[in-house]
């Protein structure tokens, strides 16, 4: 899995969760399962829950809503996770491929103890946007640099004698602590 959609399942405790990958009307779906019904979806949005209506029918708006950090939040907030670990209540930990020079084994990682409240809540904030990659990008780097103390590796500027001593590979799991 990757590091975007274990933050989902982290935060807002589902496999379908609104992104920008997905259609205005696929994400609405999901903010109305999220928020429970068309009326809280609506509350949520600043709009009559008949316009909920006629969108979910097929109807476009005039002016197309991101819905996705609305979904986010609503998602998140259900499963209370989010706000832990946003006031700083909880931490991170992590089951990864970690790879020590040649010592490749899955493990968990206490990323939460050693990465700032403020980095973790610019990752967060970047997660309840949407924004995957930033998210991705900021977890990544945050780890290597707060929890491994080296930089991280570039893509496409690391030569096999010039490796890094710690790689962080595949992530397969998330817990709150």
């Amino acid at each position: 899995m990757s590091l975007a959609s274990e933050m989902n399942q982290l935060f807002a405790g589902a496999d379908r969760v609104a992104t920008h990958g997905r259609s205005f009307h696929e994400n609405l779906e999901i903010l109305v399962e999220q928020t429970g019904s068309g009326r809280a979806a609506g509350r949520l949005l600043g709009v009559p829950e008949t316009t909920i209506r006629r969108w979910r029918t097929g109807v476009t708006p005039r002016r197309v809503l991101d819905l996705v950090p609305f979904a986010r939040v609503a998602a998140s907030a259900r499963k209370g996770a989010f706000g832990k670990v946003y006031r700083g209540e909880a931490t991170i930990a992590i089951k990864a491929v970690i790879v020590y020079s040649s010592d490749r084994r899955e493990r968990w990682i206490h990323i939460g103890r050693e990465i700032s409240r403020q980095k973790m809540q610019g990752i967060m904030r970047a997660w309840a946007g949407g924004d995957d990659e930033r998210a991705t990008r900021l977890m990544r780097n945050a780890i290597y640099r707060d929890y491994f103390h080296i930089e991280p590796p570039r893509a496409g500027e690391v030569d096999e004698d010039d490796q890094p001593a710690v790689t962080l590979g595949a992530i397969t799991d998330m817990r709150i602590e």
